[in-house]
Order: structure tokens, then C-alpha cells, then sequence
């Protein structure tokens, strides 16, 4: 590559108007390359530059020139936040919907990172709210998974489908928001229309399973208020129940039997959900279960019971005070399987 465009794509990236209008006017290639692929436009758009930009475009520059990966400028500019040169861009030609080699477009740029204006800006010019990446995964479920709440409720607020599913897995924007404690995007997730039971394809994981499983307490109480199934089952027969059970979520233990959640429900090997608290040596959620009417006997396929799997001696002395019967002989500790 020519030294003089080398040069362009430097100062374009410092934001040095100055040597930029000094290197244009000497004849440097507007659309010349660096080592990466990038040209000038990409370096100035990615920094922000939002002058140099306007200053390369009105000299000539292709403003959807693309590097080795796909990305664009708009697309830089829109996974940066830099609402001045997305609205640049976007006036200037550039493409909306263009795609990386991913599939991904700038408002899934946009919205993984939680750039709410430059979302509403894409929006506003056309931008396809439901476009999918080659993962079949939406903006929705980018902002969703990484707790972006306001770009997340501007698209819902802007009619982005609720239901949608990733190809790989099935997921939904409702059950990736469950790695979050957030029940602004949960409420308005239901509150648009999502499937509050929907099941990941590999395996059978609802959004109540996945939020039991982290813990997240008020994303529970929002999902059970909102008709959650408390006994749904994975493909390993396990409920949400058994998932808090075996993290010791206490709190979530005694919000899933208060809404209803069977506590003797047994799982594909007959585990209980105390047999998983016992096992992971949760005295005080062996006490809740216990409470709630968990039956202190019940055995597994094995016919080993509770006080059987039992980590920790006050975990023993809790089961023993209820009533367990003597234990058998040790077992190895099974196996949990895959977690959500």
C-alpha cells in the first residue's frame, strides 16, 4: 500500500483533520487499506472521528466498504455508541442492514453493547428489528443476555418479536434474561407476549429452570406471578425446585413450594430435590425443603435416601432430627449433569 494512504488511515484514526485535508488534497487513495483490511472511513468511524468522517466521505469514500470479517462502518460506529457518526453515516448511503461474515448487522452491534440511541437511530432509518444473526439470534436477545435493559426496551417497545428462538439451542430473549436479576426486562418481556414456559432445545431448560438454577430470586417471583409452570422438567426430569435445591437458593427453594412446587417430585435417577440439597451439604435448605413437606425417606433407584447422600455432618444431624433412618453404606456422589 502507498505511504501516502498508510498515512490517511493514521490520521484519520487520531482525529488530525488537519493532516487528513492536507493528505486528501495531495492525491492520497481515500479507500486504501491498512495490513487488517480497514480503510480510513473504518479507522475514523470505529474511533468516533465524526468530522474526519464527513471529511472522507465528501471526498469520495465508500461508505459501506467492509473489511476482512464484514464490518462496516456503521457498524463500528454503532457497537462504539458514537450516535454522531452513525447518523453521519446512515445520511450519507450507508447500508442499514448490512451483514458481517457472522451474520450480525449494526443494530446487534448496537445492542449487545447497550447503545440505546444509536438502536433508536438504526430504528428510525429502517434498520430490520428482527434480523438474525447465523445463530438465529436477534438484537432482542443480545440486549437480553447481557442486561442492556433500555436497548432491550426500546426494541421491545418498537415491536421486536418476544418469541423468537437462536437456531443453535432455542433460546429466547426471556431465557436469556434469566441470567440477570433484572424484572424491568422480564415484565416487559411478558408484558409483550413471551412464552413464559418455552423450552431450549437440547435440553428442555424453561426460563423459571435457568433463573432457580442462578439464583436470581426476583427474577423467579416475576416468572411464578406470571404462570411459570413450578414443575416443569427438563430432559433429565429435574424441576426448578431441584436446581435451587442442589445451589442452596433458599430463598427460591421457599418461593417455588409456596407457589406450589411439589417437593417429593423426583427426577429421571428418583432424586429428590432434599436428596440434591443434601448432597451439596445445604443445611438450611434442607431445613425449607423439610418444611415444606419434603419426605425425609424417599428413596432413589438405588434405594438410597437423603441421610444416604448426605455431605456434612450437620447436614446428617438435620435429616436424622426429622426423622431419616439410619444411613447405608456410602455411595459415590452422582453426577448433576449439564446445568443450564
Amino acid at each position: 500500500m502507498k505511504m501516502a494512504g498508510q498515512e490517511l488511515i493514521d490520521a484519520a484514526r487520531r482525529g488530525d483533520q488537519v493532516e487528513v485535508a492536507r493528505l486528501i488534497a495531495a492525491g492520497a487513495a481515500v479507500d486504501a487499506r491498512d495490513d487488517g483490511g480497514k480503510t480510513a472511513l473504518l479507522r475514523a468511524a470505529r474511533h468516533g472521528r465524526a468530522e474526519t468522517v464527513a471529511a472522507l466521505i465528501a471526498a469520495g469514500a465508500d461508505v459501506n466498504a467492509h473489511d476482512g470479517y464484514g464490518n462496516t462502518a456503521l457498524m463500528w460506529a454503532a457497537e462504539a455508541g458514537r450516535t454522531a457518526t452513525v447518523t453521519a453515516l446512515i445520511s450519507k448511503g450507508a447500508e442499514v442492514n448490512a451483514r458481517d461474515n457472522d451474520g450480525g448487522t449494526p443494530l446487534l452491534r448496537a445492542a449487545w453493547y447497550g447503545r440505546t440511541a444509536v438502536v433508536t437511530a438504526l430504528l428510525d432509518a429502517g434498520a430490520a428489528m428482527d434480523a438474525c444473526n447465523s445463530r438465529g439470534e436477534t438484537a432482542l436477545m443480545w440486549a437480553a443476555q447481557n442486561d442492556r435493559t433500555a436497548a432491550a426496551t426500546a426494541l421491545i417497545k418498537a415491536g421486536a418479536a418476544v418469541n423468537g428462538c437462536s437456531i443453535t439451542d432455542d433460546y429466547t430473549a426471556l431465557m436469556w434474561a434469566t441470567r440477570w436479576n433484572d424484572t424491568t426486562i422480564i415484565t416487559a418481556l411478558l408484558k409483550a407476549g413471551a412464552d413464559v414456559d418455552a423450552r431450549d432445545s437440547g435440553y428442555g431448560y424453561t426460563a423459571l429452570i435457568r433463573a432457580a438454577w442462578y439464583g436470581r430470586a426476583e427474577t423467579v417471583t416475576a416468572l411464578i406471578a406470571a404462570g411459570a409452570d413450578v414443575d416443569a422438567r427438563d430432559i433429565d426430569g429435574r424441576t426448578a425446585l431441584m436446581w435451587a435445591a442442589d445451589n442452596g437458593h433458599t430463598a427460591i427453594v421457599a418461593a417455588l413450594l409456596k407457589a406450589g412446587a411439589d417437593a417429593n417430585a423426583r427426577d429421571s435417577r428418583d432424586y429428590t430435590a432434599l436428596m440434591w440439597a443434601a448432597i451439596s451439604g445445604h443445611v438450611t435448605t434442607v431445613a425449607a425443603l423439610l418444611a415444606g413437606g419434603a419426605d425425609v425417606d424417599a428413596r432413589d433407584k438405588a434405594g438410597k435416601s437423603a441421610l444416604d447422600w448426605a455431605a456434612g455432618e450437620r447436614t446428617r444431624e438435620a435429616l436424622r432430627a426429622a426423622g431419616a433412618t439410619p444411613r447405608s453404606p456410602k455411595t459415590p456422589s452422582p453426577s448433576r449433569g449439564m446445568q443450564p
